[in-house]
């Protein structure tokens, strides 16, 4: 039986460059070295060709030792198979809503990672995003890897609280790409973070990195409780009770799980380890693509007038006299009872969310890049659509997530069968 303490996880739905894919096996050697047991690299390729693996392929000859999965749709979809014949018929239905399609799904992505990593048994799984490059000592050249602080500090004890969440940010790029939307204005950073609905003392913390174009010397300082990017973050054991939502189009979903043990006063650790982002020229290279960018942001927009409520109120409305610590299974069915609550009630939100729609389709007018204000006009008049679309993907949040631990506790039993096992061996570079 295939089966692992820990495993690393690349992403992508493009084709990787080799630059990016030798740091990812030197990380991953690296991180096997370090725990003294086998962390194997699990590339999720979500393209149509052949070619990622055939690098894959190539670059794993250079690492001898290393163990490689390249999971492909197809794969994905046979896994899901044999854990959905495992499901009841209700739980079946819900799972559907994870199944790999042709849309640009986070949320998917990262629950992707958090089945696969159940299947083999992990109890700690580490994310890097395809289009990030692993950074290095100027002086030296050495390799500043994350995975040494993530193996550190995982599931370890820090001030008495266990550690759910270890990870850093980037250098270069911003998870979003405001500059490609709106350019590097401060003035219309601030109207996009007021069309968010942040609280001012969030803003200032979000401003303050907007205007920091340089990095510090690099130190192995440590934050807790600060806000790491999803493409070089890891996770302990949460990945079994916080599932991500399944919007496609909509950026920011998969940083709901980071979110939650926050603002649950759970451990995570901030490192400095960041790692270099770079988003690649074929995210904007037809009209097609920027529109569904645009959209993706659009819809952030409006699912944050939802969630950032729920975020910042969390403590005072069902944390309180309650500790999580060691029964992540209740948080994840307060989460589910809170949800409903709100659910319940969303059309309370609505005046809200006509405001942030009207003000972000106005700020992006102020785009200087013709194909953003032509995507904001066409979007203009989608606004019913996209709330309607919204509303029902909350609605799949909130059912994913009180489906997600019989979901997990399915992928466990599904690793034994023997068919499972096959679809393992068949994705598996020997």
């Amino acid at each position: 039986m295939i089966e692992y303490k820990n495993a690393y996880f690349v992403p992508t739905h493009r084709i990787l460059e080799d630059e990016n894919l030798a740091g990812f096996f030197q990380e991953a050697a690296f991180g096997s070295q370090t725990a003294k047991a086998l962390i194997p690299f699990i590339l999720l390729d979500d393209t149509d060709e052949h070619l990622n693996r055939d690098k894959v392929v190539s670059w794993r000859n250079e690492f001898d030792g290393i163990e490689c999965y390249v999971i492909n749709k197809t794969h994905i979809k046979e896994i899901y198979n044999e854990i959905a014949a495992i499901l009841t018929a209700g739980h079946r239905g819900i799972f559907k809503a994870v199944y790999p399609d042709t849309l640009v799904n986070y949320g998917n992505t990262l629950n992707k990672m958090f089945i696969i990593g159940a299947l083999l048994g992990c109890e700690s799984i580490h994310r890097r995003d395809s289009d990030i490059l692993i950074d290095t000592v100027p002086e030296t050249g050495a390799k500043i890897y994350p995975i040494e602080v993530e193996l550190d500090r995982l599931g370890k004890k820090i001030h008495g609280k266990t550690v759910f969440i270890v990870g850093s940010g980037y250098k270069g790029m911003k998870n979003i790409d405001f500059e490609e939307l709106l350019g590097n204005d401060p003035a219309l950073y601030k109207e996009y973070l007021n069309c968010l609905d942040m609280p001012e003392e969030y803003q200032a913390e979000k401003l303050r990195d907007f205007l920091n174009q340089e990095d510090p010397p690099f130190t192995d300082q440590i934050i807790l409780n600060g806000s790491p990017e999803c493409g070089n973050i890891s996770f302990y054991k949460v990945f079994e009770y916080l599932p991500c939502s399944p919007a496609p189009f909509t950026l920011g979903t998969d940083y709901f799980p980071k979110e939650i043990i926050k603002q649950a006063d759970l451990a995570l650790v901030y490192h400095q380890r960041k790692v270099i982002h770079r988003h690649t020229k074929c995210r904007y290279d037809n009209n097609l693509k920027i529109y569904n960018y645009v959209k993706g942001v659009t819809s952030f927009v409006d699912t944050m007038s939802f969630y950032s409520d729920f975020f910042l109120n969390m403590k005072a409305t069902i944390l309180t006299n309650q500790s999580f610590e060691h029964d992540l299974a209740e948080l994840n069915r307060t989460l589910v009872d809170y949800y409903r609550e709100k659910i319940y009630h969303m059309h309370k939100h609505n005046s809200t969310r006509k405001q942030s729609f009207t003000r972000f389709m106005e700020l992006l007018q102020k785009s200087g890049h013709s194909s953003v204000r032509e995507a904001a006009a066409k979007l203009r008049e989608q606004q019913d659509e996209i709330f309607q679309h919204t509303a029902a993907l909350l609605r799949k949040h909130v059912e994913l997530l009180e489906a997600w631990p019989f979901i997990i506790q399915a992928a466990k039993i599904a690793r034994n069968t023997p068919a499972l096992q096959e679809i393992l061996q068949m994705s598996k570079l020997c």
